[in-house]
């Protein structure tokens, strides 16, 4: 690494929070999660991480899958999780739960010999009129309705 060269494109400022006491600009900070999140939390969730966080969930699942709970399994904070989720994808971690819970739902009122409560038990709801409602606000119909069209 002889003749190194470097060139300065930017620099970084660090600034206790104490200097920011009283000052605006430390109530504006206050509202961003990011300031919070530990050193070993990058801003992405690859895509064997998600498939990791998923396989844990359904290795121990008690109910439906919660934000403290997917973050608790992936050793980040929730607040860091539902960031990261939104950066990438836009949508906040609890949407997240909602679409795989719908897909997986969707794919076995089409491909298993379940009833509506039997899958919306097996993924964890406890209240059936919570899941269909859920899934009809997700899909637009009702599970029982999706259900009679996919057989036709």
């Amino acid at each position: 690494m002889r003749d190194l060269e470097l060139e300065e494109e930017a620099f970084l400022i660090f600034i206790h929070e104490d200097f920011l006491n009283g000052h605006s600009l430390h109530q504006d900070i206050k509202k961003y999660h990011h300031f919070d999140y530990e050193i070993n939390e990058a801003l992405h969730l690859s895509p064997r991480e998600e498939k990791t966080l998923w396989e844990l969930y359904f290795l121990d699942s008690k109910g439906l899958p919660s934000v403290n709970y997917m973050a608790e399994k992936l050793n980040i904070s929730p607040g860091y999780l539902s960031n990261v989720l939104k950066v990438e994808s836009g949508k906040t971690a609890l949407e997240h739960i909602h679409i795989y819970l719908i897909s997986e739902a969707k794919n076995r009122l089409i491909a298993k010999d379940q009833n509506v409560s039997e899958i919306a038990y097996a993924l964890g709801f406890e209240n059936l009129s919570y899941f269909s409602r859920l899934f009809k606000k997700e899909v637009g119909v009702s599970p029982n309705i999706f259900k009679k069209q996919m057989t036709n």
